[in-house]
């Protein structure tokens, strides 16, 4: 499947919703003699249908929801359960997947075609025509057996075209890879197949085919030996079927069915041993990720056979010789949250088989669709189809939003006031001056909430488990997880995004992660008694890394600044030996503080000892000679008279030239 072309699709599909079908799909008879009425909004079991059927069947209502005619493919009853005058003969068969489909003819309320297709592949695709405007209303075959293909399948589909008024009638060719879709328009039925050749050779006849309710989309089942199903985009303007999907390795793949919002597609086995209800995700990504996000949401139970999608957005499981059939209660749902029930409605005493009513997939879209139903959206409104709108007028049902509760425009916006069920109306004026009107319920969700918390410090050493709550009905982190939590050592900013199964919400954490301090005092140092060490003039100086703040410690003496990495130090006059000094790197956040330690050396130095001590008077203009005594080697002498004069020998002579008193020092 080309996947731009998928992924612009799948976007589509996720903000589209089209939540009210028509009522031509209100009334189905199959099994044996059993039934279902819809037209309260909830099946109600009736038991008055005449057919037993194995497998297809077809069944259509008018627009009002009232019983038109059924048929099993061979036979075709009208609304009072007789055979419709010449109604027999029809080249469908009962152990036929689908034996047959029934197709207005567009622009006409009395003509019909009944499109049959065989058991495996014998008499082939034929359509046979119904004049309900005659034999008194309860309708006539009027043409039978009208041969369109020789050699099909036993599936058989039908959905609107692109224009919203022709419909697509779609089958297989047995042994071949053909697809062949043949156009009924108010002319009739076009003999003249568009044939798309793609995906693999079906040998195998039995199985459901379904278009999805927009056209967008075939996918048909192939039980028995080939044990797989496939998914195909369906041009609906063209007819042309592409780019497959083939699902592989599946025991008894038999019906199929799309979610109402078709972006889940479900597939059941009728294999005693199989008897499983797959989800596929059409929203999971590339093909590969579609085909991998296939589960089990049924269990193996019951022997399961078609699925069929109601005017009440549930899909209807067929459950082979049982007295009720299965639901799956809210199909647009991922994985088990679309709520699987076995005992879905009761059939009054009547008995399912393994096929349920083939439909006009497009019965199942809305007279109006939306698109965003998240408080605080803007939800964008229209028809299925405008081309006979002559004027309109909306009411969102909701007063609260004062003026804005209503609009005349085409394609109007309406931003909801608050969370719930609306019922939005549309009182539509058709250009032949007709009325009519149209509904539907708009749910409004909450955005979830999703709190990751603050931007955070880790240790290195450590992990940390980030939680996107739970309740959601699912994840994507941006590592690629759809775990609720994710646990994580690696800096980096991390997303994650969650669904209430309508709505997402998102929220993003820093992660920041701190290694241990590392402190390096330095090398070991020589420093003379009483002089000053400047750690800049070390062999190696002090460095620290991953730290917060410094602080030297040790010795007597006293630092310039304890707190900078490259201090001075200060010897005390008194300090002899070796001296320790520690630099200690703190971190606010603990993850480990360290401290490192070097040694200054103390070189005694050479004492000065001279012939003044401690003062001494001479006379005005006299000659003075001050003496060194010493007992330690003298290398250099600096003598400063206090006068301004200086020496720099060992015993000099000096005469003050002026009376006063004199500080005289002496440095060797």
């Amino acid at each position: 499947m080309k996947n731009v072309k998928l992924f612009t699709l799948l976007l589509l599909l996720l903000v589209i919703h089209k939540l009210q079908s028509q009522n031509e799909a209100n009334i189905w008879y199959f099994g044996n003699n059993a039934g279902l009425d819809f037209n309260s909004g909830d099946p109600v079991a009736i038991t008055d249908g005449a057919m037993a059927t194995l497998e297809g069947c077809a069944t259509i209502s008018d627009a009002s929801g009232s019983l038109l005619f059924y048929t099993d493919g061979m036979t075709v009853w009208n609304k009072n359960h007789d055979v419709m005058q010449n109604g027999t003969g029809l080249l469908g068969n009962s152990s036929s997947s689908q034996s047959g489909i029934i197709v207005p003819r567009p622009g006409s309320s009395s003509i019909f075609y009944v499109f049959t297709v065989p058991v495996w592949s014998n008499t082939g695709l034929n359509y046979s025509t119904v004049d309900l405007s005659a034999n008194g209303g309860l309708g006539t075959v009027i043409d039978k057996n009208i041969l369109l293909l020789q050699s099909v399948t036993e599936k058989v589909t039908a959905v609107n075209h692109a224009n919203g008024t022709d419909i697509w009638v779609v089958t297989h060719e047995w042994n071949t890879d053909a697809f062949h879709a043949f156009l009924v328009t108010s002319a009739g039925v076009d003999d003249i197949a568009v044939v798309s050749n793609v995906g693999p050779v079906h040998s195998n006849s039995q199985g459901y085919l379904k278009a999805s309710n927009s056209g967008n989309y075939l996918a048909c089942a192939l039980a028995g030996w080939d044990s797989s199903f496939e998914l195909y985009e369906f041009d609906n303007s063209t007819g042309i079927a592409s780019d497959p999907i083939i699902f592989s390795n599946y025991d008894g793949a038999y019906g199929v069915e799309f979610s109402p919002d078709e972006s889940k597609l479900y597939m059941a086995e009728w294999y005693i041993g199989g008897n499983h209800i797959y989800q596929v995700n059409l929203l999971a990504g590339s093909p590969d990720d579609i085909i991998n996000s296939a589960i089990d949401i049924s269990g193996n139970a019951l022997q399961k056979g078609a699925l069929q999608l109601g005017p009440d957005e549930k899909i209807y499981v067929s459950l082979f010789d049982r007295n009720h059939l299965g639901i799956i209660e809210n199909p647009n749902d991922l994985g088990l949250m679309c709520t699987y029930n076995e005992l879905g409605v009761d059939l009054g005493g009547k008995i399912a088989q393994l096929g349920l009513p083939t439909f006009i997939q497009s019965y199942f879209s809305a007279n109006i669709s939306y698109q965003n139903e998240c408080f605080g959206d803007t939800t964008f409104f229209e028809l299925s189809n405008y081309s006979l709108v002559q004027s309109i007028t909306w009411d969102f049902g909701d007063p609260a939003s004062g003026s804005n509760n209503t609009s005349t425009d085409l394609y109007p916006y309406h931003i909801f006031t608050g969370t719930g069920t609306f019922t939005v109306t549309a009182n539509i004026t058709l250009t032949d001056n007709t009325t009519s009107v149209s509904t539907v319920d708009v749910t409004i969700y909450d955005y979830p909430v999703v709190n990751l918390g603050n931007d955070t410090t880790i240790c290195e050493t450590e992990n940390i488990t980030l939680d996107a709550g739970e309740g959601f009905a699912s994840y994507l982190w941006s590592t690629g997880a759809t775990t609720q939590t994710i646990t994580v050592n690696l800096a980096d900013t991390y997303d994650v995004a969650v669904s209430n199964g309508n709505c997402d919400g998102f929220d993003t954490i820093i992660l920041t992660v701190q290694a241990p301090a590392v402190a390096f005092a330095g090398s070991d140092e020589p420093v003379c008694q009483g002089g000053s060490f400047d750690f800049n003039n070390s062999t190696q100086l002090p460095t620290a890394t991953n730290f917060d703040s410094i602080r030297w410690i040790g010795g007597a003496g006293y630092f310039d600044d304890p707190t900078v990495m490259v201090p001075v130090y200060n010897t005390d006059i008194s300090e002899t030996g070796s001296i320790i000094l520690s630099m200690i790197a703190y971190q606010t956040l603990p993850c480990g503080n360290d401290t490192s330690s070097m040694t200054l050396n103390i070189i005694p130095g050479p004492a000065a000892d001279f012939n003044i001590s401690p003062s001494t008077t001479v006379c005005l203009g006299e000659e003075f000679t001050f003496t060194d005594n010493s007992t330690t080697t003298i290398t250099g002498w600096q003598w400063d008279f206090g006068d301004g004069q200086s020496s720099n020998i060992q015993n000099p002579s000096h005469t003050y030239t002026l009376a006063g008193t004199y500080d005289v020092e002496l440095v060797v």
